[in-house]
């Protein structure tokens, strides 16, 4: 016999689901891209795709208005374009080593160790014509010569916004993340249905997404996992010299600020043939 516990809980699920015909997922997938819609009760939607160099899933809320359901993306407070690490690996006893992840998908950045920031002292990490897929890219300095750097982007204006760092002077190795999120607007984004067919609205015209399909009950699983992996970890455990595990420390920016910088548009410190290795995912879009 059902306890009246199960019984209300089903009830309670049955009601929720019962608030929206738009709760359910969407797989609408097409060739050489992976789309699946997450609407979710309590107005929370997921929804992951990935397609190229494109490995992206995205967390908000939806609000329903008569037949339309519109979505809004939550953005992370932390919204840095760089993300960087530091530790010490024991191995590494004759120089000191920066590695660059994924700054290839923005081929506007630059990186300068300087005692102080100087506009036309910076230099392209990467050529602007290059690919825009996950490299990797090691650079060795001499021992302490690092203990301020400075890492620019490219904004919406002519002006790049740049950040200042300053690492501990027992640190030789540091990892240094491109965070890709910051290129993308807020999702926002309207729909409506059409029998079982939900058709999206981005603003360039309707066109067809994806059936509705059964929510299956770990939904609230499938959410905790997609928010907890939007947050930046404080610490990052990663492969050193000797294949030995080393645990490195979250280094923030001490400052932040814009400039109109003067960059040698032929030179970089990577080519897109050399010092590369697999694609890797920043540690916050696993």
């Amino acid at each position: 016999m059902r306890s009246k516990l199960t019984i209300l809980l089903t009830l309670t699920l049955g009601m929720a689901y019962g608030q929206s015909p738009f709760i359910g997922s969407y797989n609408g997938s097409q060739r050489e891209a992976a789309l699946e819609l997450y609407i979710l009760p309590q107005h929370h939607f997921v929804f992951a795709m990935s397609y190229g160099a494109i490995d992206r899933t995205i967390v908000g809320k939806w609000e329903q208005k008569g037949e339309k359901i519109f979505f809004q993306e939550t953005k992370s407070a932390d919204r840095d374009a760089f993300i960087v690490y530091e530790g010490i690996d024991k191995e590494l006893l004759a120089e000191s080593e920066f590695v660059f992840k994924n700054f290839s998908q923005n081929t506007g950045t630059a990186f300068r160790i300087l005692p102080e920031f100087h506009p036309d002292s910076m230099k392209l990490i990467h050529l602007r014509d290059e690919n825009t897929f996950s490299m990797t890219n090691r650079l060795s300095v001499t021992p302490k010569a690092h203990s301020s750097f400075f890492l620019s982007a490219p904004n919406n204006s002519v002006e790049n916004d740049v950040y200042e760092f300053k690492s501990a002077t027992t640190s030789n190795t540091l990892y240094l993340y491109y965070n890709h999120d910051t290129n993308y607007d807020t999702f926002q984004m309207e729909a409506y249905l059409k029998g079982d067919s939900l058709y999206m609205n981005d603003g360039a015209g309707e066109r067809f997404f994806a059936v509705k399909g059964t929510l299956n009950s770990d939904y609230e699983a499938l959410l905790s996992d997609a928010t907890e992996n939007q947050r930046i970890p404080l610490q990052l455990e990663v492969e050193g010299l000797n294949g030995k595990r080393i645990i490195l420390q979250r280094l923030r920016p001490v400052k932040q600020f814009k400039c109109l910088l003067h960059l040698d548009e032929n030179s970089a410190y990577f080519s897109d043939h050399e010092n590369g290795a697999a694609p890797t995912s920043p540690p916050i879009l696993h």
